[in-house]
């Protein structure tokens, strides 16, 4: 995974292994949100859990997707270990026929590492609120090649 310590990504395969949603939940899926996390954080974040998926439509060989990603809010309650909730929207995308339909959605919750904190990191506090409003947004195509 880009932009994190190659323990951190063998920590997320392998709770992404132990959960049984690694098919589910590609680490692609997860760095997007992680662009998120960083808009919010303005730092690295750490994975803390996958969370519900929703699954509306199947995505095709073929198909294009794209990824929005958002911070939905955050939780500053606790200092030392406040949390960032992301939501990735997965658009089936077909440039051919000019429409988008959404596919799924996942959510992710991600935090600070502590030494961050330490060093005086602040997260930005968002509140829920409309789409046009969310404190960090993201934007990734892709092309789905194989299953």
């Amino acid at each position: 995974m880009r932009g994190l310590e190659d323990r951190e990504a063998d920590r997320l395969e392998a709770l992404l292994l132990k959960d049984g949603s690694s098919a589910t939940c590609p680490l692609w899926l997860i760095e997007t949100a992680f662009l998120s996390g960083i808009l919010a954080s303005s730092a690295a974040p750490l994975f803390v859990e996958a969370d519900h998926v929703d699954f509306l439509k199947p995505v095709d060989v073929g198909n294009f997707l794209r990824l929005k990603s958002c911070v939905l809010y955050t939780e500053l309650e606790n200092p030392t270990r406040p949390l960032i909730n992301v939501e990735v929207v997965a658009h089936v995308t077909r440039p051919e026929l000019r429409s988008s339909e959404v596919s799924n959605t996942f959510y992710f919750t991600f935090t600070a590492r502590p030494e961050a904190m330490k060093d005086g990191l602040k997260i930005r506090s968002v509140v829920p609120a409309t789409e046009r409003r969310h404190g960090g947004c993201s934007n990734v195509w892709m092309l789905r090649t194989q299953n």
